[in-house]
C-alpha cells in the first residue's frame, strides 16, 4: 500500500508542477505585452457596447409592441363605431324620416306657391351695332 501512496503523491506532484509551469508561461507571455492589455480592454468595451445596444433594442421593441397593441385596440373601436354609423345611416335614410327631421330640427318647410320664383334663362341681348353706352342713355 505504501507504494500506491507514493505513486499518487508523485502524480499529484507532477500535476502541480505542470500546472505551475503553464501558469508561469501564460503569465510571462501576456502580462508583459501591452498589446494583450489593449486587446482585452477592447474586448471588454465591445462586450459592454453589445450588451447596452441589445438592452436598448429590447426596450424599443417593447415600446413599439405596446404602441402596436394600442393601435389594434383603437382600430377595433373604430370598426365598431363605423358599423354603428352605417346602421344609423341606413335607419335615417328613408324619405319620410329625412322630411320629418328637416321640419322638426332644421325648421325647413315646403314653400307655398306664392313663395316660389321660377327663373327662365334668357337667350341673351340682341346684337346691335351701337355701343353699349348708348343703350343706357348716355350720348
Amino acid at each position: 500500500m505504501t507504494t500506491i501512496k507514493t505513486t499518487d503523491t508523485a502524480d499529484e506532484y507532477s500535476t502541480d508542477v505542470s500546472e505551475q509551469a503553464v501558469e508561469r508561461i501564460i503569465s510571462q507571455q501576456f502580462t508583459d505585452s501591452k498589446g494583450f492589455i489593449i486587446l482585452m480592454s477592447l474586448l471588454v468595451i465591445a462586450i459592454l457596447y453589445s450588451s447596452i445596444a441589445t438592452a436598448t433594442q429590447i426596450q424599443h421593441y417593447r415600446q413599439d409592441y405596446g404602441k402596436l397593441q394600442q393601435m389594434k385596440q383603437d382600430y377595433l373601436k373604430l370598426q365598431v363605431e363605423h358599423r354603428r354609423l352605417l346602421l344609423e345611416q341606413q335607419t335615417f335614410s328613408t324619405t319620410q324620416q329625412i322630411a320629418h327631421r328637416a321640419v322638426s330640427e332644421l325648421n325647413m318647410y315646403f314653400p307655398a306657391a306664392t313663395n316660389k320664383l321660377i327663373l327662365q334663362p334668357t337667350t341673351g341681348r340682341p346684337k346691335s351695332k351701337q355701343p353699349i353706352a348708348n343703350d343706357k342713355g348716355a350720348p
